[in-house]
């Protein structure tokens, strides 16, 4: 019986020890994971693409669009840290600069409210001055996102970058007798929406390119009508879902939209209307991604009419 007893609590020992090894083997895996998960949050890929628009008047074939989306100033997403990520992209010679909102967000450290908007508006504040030199001779132009909503003097902060807020406005951009028109919505979901009335604003023979910090007004602009009754929208530009920001095989744990993983990502095409939804630059909550890599896009516009000569 003692030799048994012995036995028993030899063996009772060794589970316990290779228990002790398998959670701390696991614990190192999650360290990695995490780990791994940073770096590539850290890490902006430029995607590059040709687009080519049916209503584009000649003078604007070859323009380059440096397009952003979510930059999410937080924790070690510095004011700093992005303005060298934008010295970086300047290099890149776009013509337009525009930027598809959510350009802070609370850090999981700034617990009390009022505080956490005001470090926000500062965060916010001093990169748009670091960045009030970015070279971009067509325009700097930018929409709110659903995180802007409450920090106020959005536009003074952009104003101060040189950039121009377009809420439910539109810009006409010339080049000779020929104009390309830029219109941004306001965010679709903390917003006044208001896409007819931005649609009668235009022509269907106009050449538009459409921010909106959300993909889900994109059914709404696709089934509207310009003031002549034709549709209106050429291009539109988007983010707000970061892609997922953390997507695993076959499972997706947050969607940001009401149509799921139908504008998830990627470049969409719907009744000859492109749209385009970033995976933005930063994160939401937590600097972290997987499966889902942080995004800056450099969009070359082509006329249609070019390529079919």
């Amino acid at each position: 019986m003692a030799r048994s007893s012995k036995t028993a609590a030899k063996k009772k020992k060794r589970s316990r020890r290779w228990g002790k090894w398998v959670c701390l083997a696991l614990a190192a895996a999650l360290c990695l994971c995490l780990l791994a998960a940073h770096v590539n949050a850290s890490i902006v890929h430029v995607e590059y693409a040709q687009v080519y628009l049916r209503d584009l008047p000649r003078e604007f074939d070859g323009t380059r669009i440096l397009f952003l989306s979510d930059i999410h100033l937080m924790g070690v997403n510095t004011p700093r840290r992005a303005a060298r990520l934008m010295e970086s992209l300047a290099q890149l010679q776009p013509d337009l600069l525009l930027l598809g909102g959510d350009y802070t967000s609370q850090s999981l450290l700034e617990l009390h409210e009022e505080d956490a908007r005001s470090a926000q508006a500062s965060r916010r504040r001093e990169f748009f001055e670091a960045i009030a030199a970015f070279p971009a001779p067509m325009g700097k132009y930018a929409v709110a996102g659903n995180h802007d909503v409450s920090i106020p003097g959005l536009r003074e902060d952009l104003a101060a970058g040189n950039i121009t807020l377009l809420q439910n406005e539109a810009v006409r951009i010339t080049a000779g007798e020929s104009a390309l028109t830029l219109l941004g919505l306001d965010d679709y979901a903390t917003g006044t929406r208001d896409v007819q009335g931005m649609g009668r604003m235009v022509s269907s023979g106009d050449c538009v390119i459409v921010l909106s910090h959300s993909p889900d007004a994109f059914p709404a602009i696709i089934a509207s009508e310009a003031a002549d009754g034709g549709k209106w929208a050429d291009l539109v530009l988007s983010g707000h879902t970061h892609g997922g920001q953390i997507r695993l095989p076959g499972w997706t744990p947050r969607i940001p939209s009401s149509y799921g993983e139908t504008y998830l990502s990627g470049w969409v095409q719907e009744n000859a209307h492109p749209l385009l939804v970033s995976n933005g630059v930063g994160c939401a909550t937590v600097n972290l991604r997987w499966g889902a890599p942080a995004q800056a896009h450099l969009i070359t516009l082509r006329c249609e009419s070019a390529a079919m000569t």
